[in-house]
């Protein structure tokens, strides 16, 4: 692993506990769909790879399956092994996308959510070909947050996000990146999109903000300002203690050939 993706994997330790707290889970309807389309059925041992906390690797667990969660990050690793540790299905694995250490032709499915665009994708579609079986299919799924709704708090958060998070224009439908295109190969992969929501209360939003990588720090200069102004967009817009951010789950399913 390089020097470059191991910073990459390293830079989410110092998020790991408001990562684990505050992060939207997947749709409810990603293993429906799973099931309906690629005929996913408890009996197929899945691999999650970057497993992070576990919020993808619990979809799964719920379903049935044996899931073997990959994580080389520590903090977060641990984090997945207190949440998901005592279901007797769950398999917490030291390992990465590159070299995940799982046997060959061992996994039916392999998943992997927000992690996907760290990994170095020309070992990892090596490595990701040999564990699957013959067949096995590869699913990558992850949230992004639904603008179109219009509501005048989200278009307040956006600002927020832009000036705070990441200042690049926000689409109101994703690009899929050709990387991905390449990796499954020309014409082998399906996508689809699934609604999603988390209701926010002033903590959940505030941890959901810090458990971005991007998040200034506690000593940077503006943290105070971020959290001052992101409490203030609250208070504006909760009904009942609660502001809802929607999403919507990005599915991109496929053989890998």
């Amino acid at each position: 692993m390089s020097e470059t993706i191991a910073e990459n994997y390293e830079r989410f330790s110092r998020v790991a506990d408001n990562y684990a707290r505050y992060r939207p889970r997947y749709s409810a309807d990603l293993v429906p769909f799973l099931n309906r389309v690629c005929g996913l059925r408890p009996n197929h041992a899945v691999a999650d790879i970057g497993c992070g906390t576990g919020l993808l690797a619990e979809s799964f667990l719920e379903n049935g399956n044996v899931v073997y969660g990959v994580e080389p990050n520590d903090a977060m690793r641990a984090y997945a092994e207190e949440r998901l540790g005592s279901n007797p299905l769950f398999r917490s694995i030291v390992g990465t996308a590159e070299a995940t250490t799982l046997d060959t032709s061992s996994i039916d499915f392999i998943t992997a959510g927000q992690a996907f665009h760290w990994f170095n994708h020309v070992p990892t579609r090596k490595e990701f070909r040999r564990i699957l079986v013959p067949g096995g299919l590869l699913v990558l799924a992850w949230n992004f947050i639904n603008y179109s709704h219009g509501s005048e708090f989200l278009e307040t958060f956006k600002h927020f996000w832009q000036k705070y998070l990441d200042p690049r224009p926000i689409p109101v439908k994703p690009k899929r990146p050709e990387y991905i295109d390449r990796f499954f190969g020309e014409g082998n992969l399906q996508e689809e999109f699934l609604d999603n929501y988390q209701e926010n209360d002033w903590e959940t939003l505030r941890g959901r903000i810090l458990s971005a990588s991007t998040s200034p720090k506690p000593d940077d200069a503006d943290y105070s300002e971020m959290l001052a102004e992101l409490e203030g967009i609250f208070g504006r817009y909760q009904q009942n203690g609660l502001v809802i951010i929607t999403y919507r789950t990005i599915v991109i399913y496929g053989r890998l050939v």
